[in-house]
């Protein structure tokens, strides 16, 4: 094989479940060792990463593989057998072929029927509000002190502050 002429991460993913053939899945580094040897990929740090990203993407939501023991790439992954790879195909020409249906429908002027209007409830008078914890009960209740400091601050007006002049230092001498 020519250099990076090899199938997409998930498919060698598959391909290497199905010819181990366990009945309780197959661990990553057998699915690993399986890959590098077949594919004849070298194992280094992205063919590491560009696997246990297949694995995760591949076995979340309908992905063509289940996630059966372990959590992100590892423990062990079978085969979604819910999904096999002929209705796979077949949904995905049955969603193109009715995008095409509901586009022909709507240029010949197929009406859409009005909406019925739901009545809406009458309107309630708001429940009474609880009043405000004023500082004074935050700060007897709060035992952390860091709280408390933060309650007190809250409580006293600010002090506009006084703008500083710039300080004049030595006179930095140039050299020539």
């Amino acid at each position: 094989m020519a250099k990076g002429a090899h199938p997409k991460y998930i498919d060698m993913v598959v391909a290497a479940i199905k010819a181990q053939g366990e009945k309780s899945g197959s661990s990553r580094q057998a699915i690993n060792k399986y890959i590098v040897k077949e594919f004849k990929l070298t194992e280094n740090k992205h063919h590491l990463a560009m696997l246990k990203q297949a694995l995760k993407r591949g076995s979340a939501g309908k992905g063509p593989i289940v996630h059966n023991k372990g959590k992100g790439a590892a423990g062990s992954f079978k085969l979604n057998t819910a999904l096999p790879a002929a209705k796979q195909k077949a949904k995905s020409s049955k969603k193109k072929a009715s995008k095409v249906t509901k586009k022909k429908a709507v240029k010949k002027g197929a009406k859409k029927a009005p909406k019925a209007k739901t009545p809406t409830p009458a309107v309630t008078e708001p429940a009474e509000k609880k009043p405000a914890k004023s500082a004074k009960t935050a700060k007897a209740k709060s035992p952390v002190k860091g709280k408390a400091k933060t309650a007190s601050k809250a409580a006293s007006p600010k002090k506009p502050k006084a703008k500083k002049s710039p300080k004049k230092g030595p006179a930095r001498k140039i050299k020539k």
